[in-house]
Formats: C-alpha cells, sequence, structure tokens
C-alpha cells in the first residue's frame, strides 16, 4: 500500500500559519516597559556611539523585519485557507 502525500490549499495556508505563529513567537518586538505608575521608561543616549546601542539597534530592527515577515505569513495562510475552502 502506497501512501500518498498531497497537500490541499487550505492545509498549505495551516503550515503558512504555523510558520508565522513561531516566527512571531521567537522574534517578535518588545513592547515599552512602563513602571508601575504606567510611564514609558525612556533611554537618553547623549550622542556617544556605544557599540551596544548599535548592537541593540541592529537587533531591534532584525526583529522588527521578521515581525513584520511573520504578519505576511499569517495574511498569506488564512488567504490560501479561505481560498482552499472554495475548492471542495
Amino acid at each position: 500500500m502506497k501512501w500518498e502525500f498531497c497537500l490541499s490549499i487550505s492545509q498549505f495556508g495551516l503550515i503558512v500559519d504555523i510558520v508565522g505563529v513561531a516566527v512571531l513567537a521567537f522574534f517578535n518586538t518588545p513592547s515599552e516597559v512602563m513602571n508601575k505608575e504606567g510611564l514609558h521608561y525612556q533611554t537618553v543616549n547623549l550622542g556617544e556611539k556605544d557599540s551596544r546601542t548599535i548592537a541593540e539597534k541592529r537587533k531591534y530592527r532584525f526583529h522588527r523585519g521578521l515581525t513584520y515577515v511573520g504578519y505576511v505569513l499569517l495574511l498569506i495562510g488564512f488567504l490560501l485557507q479561505f481560498i482552499g475552502s472554495f475548492t471542495h
């Protein structure tokens, strides 16, 4: 007996959704930190180019980019599932 592995459009959309959620879970951008009064913490850089702040900015841009990728994957996955619901 041979097993055939064939994905429908809806199943492929579900896989794309799962990958999108995994990307968002591991590479989300951190929300702003608030103190107990509800105010946002601010960091003031007085102009010195610290390698740590450059690395943090690079990491933030990387995570922000992957966050957009995760949302796009979710959108594509939902669209594929929607399209797949009409192909039966």
